[in-house]
């Protein structure tokens, strides 16, 4: 989530299957939203942190994410199948962060290893 809107992950990339009803919330309530229309007329967040604020340093920046990068062992579903963000990932390896902390897919707290020559661990 940033800015308080959930995003899609990368432009061009279809969302996973609906598999329930979706809703956002906003200052005037919580309302029940088509998560394709309302994601085709937002940005998605690979254009959001292509707005982030530049820092001085990549290598001395610490990063919070609420998801977690795709494919890294933390974002696996029970059925062992990748739904963490590819945008994420992207800028992961694009910049190289000393350290990004994320949170988790519910269904992948014991998940860890090691991605980029860095060690993750999810708990």
């Amino acid at each position: 989530m940033v800015g308080g809107k959930t995003k899609g992950d990368l432009p061009g990339v279809p969302m996973e299957p609906q598999t329930y009803d979706a809703f956002t919330s906003s200052p005037s309530g919580i309302r029940q939203i088509n998560a394709l229309d309302y994601f085709s007329k937002n940005p998605t967040m690979e254009e959001e942190l292509a707005d982030l604020p530049v820092p001085r340093s990549y290598e001395k920046t610490i990063f919070l994410f609420h998801a977690p990068p795709f494919q890294t062992r933390l974002d696996h579903l029970y059925e062992g199948r990748p739904f963490g963000s590819r945008a994420i990932r992207r800028y992961i390896e694009r910049y190289q962060p000393l350290l990004t902390l994320h949170g988790h897919i519910h269904e992948s707290p014991y998940q860890s290893g090691n991605y980029l020559g860095s060690h993750f661990e999810n708990i």
